[in-house]
């Protein structure tokens, strides 16, 4: 995402140059720690998780006593995010009150892992050392993978699927 915006201006930038520094921060606490963050954003269909996947992974989560708090914006009122069930956790779904500040300082020193797909979630994750657990979508996720340490492997964990990449392909 930064090399598009680059390369409109005429130059490209190399691997040590792709890193992106985010420095504000909020507290927020909850009364627990060592969370698990899952974005479930509704965004476009290949870019958006089924609301009973993310059901089953908090689920999951809550079922091996880790907390999970759940954040995103879902653009539909009806949509079946706005319906998940957080048993050991917070829902932050829709929450205004709830900003990146926040979400950079929860992620930095209170979550064990940040689960998301291809958002802003992503790249404000990106500027923190929190692992990211990032569900493939239609995009390549080179192109859009936050550097870390001159690396987009660094703490970095890719959950491939079906369409791997069909939106950045050209065969396709």
């Amino acid at each position: 995402i930064r090399q598009y915006h680059a390369i409109s201006l005429g130059f490209e930038l190399q691997t040590h140059e792709m890193a992106t520094d985010l420095y504000i921060e909020e507290p927020k606490e909850f009364g627990f720690s060592d969370y698990v963050i899952v974005n479930v954003s509704d965004t476009w269909p290949t870019r958006t998780w089924k609301s009973s996947n993310w059901q089953q992974l908090i689920n999951n989560l809550n079922a091996n006593d880790i907390p999970t708090v759940v954040v995103g914006q879902t653009n539909n009122p009806d949509s079946p995010a706005n319906q998940l069930t957080v048993n050991y956790g917070a829902n932050l779904i829709n929450d205004s009150t709830n900003d990146s500040a926040q979400l950079r300082w929860m992620m930095q020193y209170q979550a064990k892992a940040v689960v998301t797909m291809d958002s802003g979630i992503l790249h404000v994750a990106g500027t923190t050392d929190v692992p990211i657990i990032q569900l493939d979508s239609s995009i390549d996720p080179k192109l859009r993978a936050p550097v870390r340490y001159n690396s987009q492997d660094w703490n970095y964990y890719l959950v491939q699927n079906k369409c791997a990449h069909c939106a950045s392909d050209l065969k396709f």
